[in-house]
C-alpha cells in the first residue's frame, strides 16, 4: 500500500459514492476527503460537524442516517451534517487521507439498494511524499 497511488484510476469508479468526513479530523483532513469526492465521477461530499477522525463512532446516529439515506437514494440532511460543501456525489467512503499523502483504498465491498449498486470503500493514508 505504501507504494501504491490509485488516484489516477478514480475516474473508473462508476458506482455512486458518498464521501463522509469529520469536521475536526486531523488524521484525514476534510480537504482530502473533499478532493476525493471531486475526483470521483458520481460522488457527494458530506462533512459531519463537530466530528473528528471516526464519525461512525462519535456520531453514530448521524453517520447511520447518512448511509441509510444514501442507500435509499435520498439526500443527506440533519443538524450535524454539512453537505453545502458538496462535490458531485454518492460508495460510502469514510475518509481519504492527509494532504501530501498517497491515498489507497484498503477495503472495498458492494451493497445493494433498490435499482442501484453502491460501493463502500475505506481509505487509508499511504506514505508521505518527500
Amino acid at each position: 500500500l505504501e507504494n501504491s497511488d490509485l488516484r489516477p484510476m478514480l475516474n473508473l469508479v462508476r458506482a455512486p459514492t458518498l464521501v463522509i468526513a469529520g469536521q475536526y479530523d486531523r488524521v484525514t483532513l476534510p480537504a482530502a476527503s473533499r478532493a476525493l469526492a471531486e475526483a470521483l465521477p458520481d460522488a457527494r461530499y458530506v462533512e459531519i460537524r463537530r466530528a473528528a477522525h471516526a464519525p461512525f463512532l462519535s456520531h453514530t446516529s448521524e453517520f447511520a442516517a447518512l448511509v441509510s439515506a444514501f442507500l435509499r437514494g435520498e439526500s443527506a440532511t440533519g443538524p450535524n451534517v454539512d453537505s453545502a460543501a458538496s462535490a458531485n456525489a454518492t460508495s460510502a467512503v469514510s475518509n481519504a487521507g492527509a494532504a501530501g499523502t498517497a491515498h489507497t483504498p484498503s477495503t472495498a465491498a458492494t451493497a445493494s439498494a433498490p435499482d442501484t449498486a453502491k460501493t463502500a470503500v475505506a481509505m487509508s493514508p499511504g506514505k508521505r511524499r518527500s
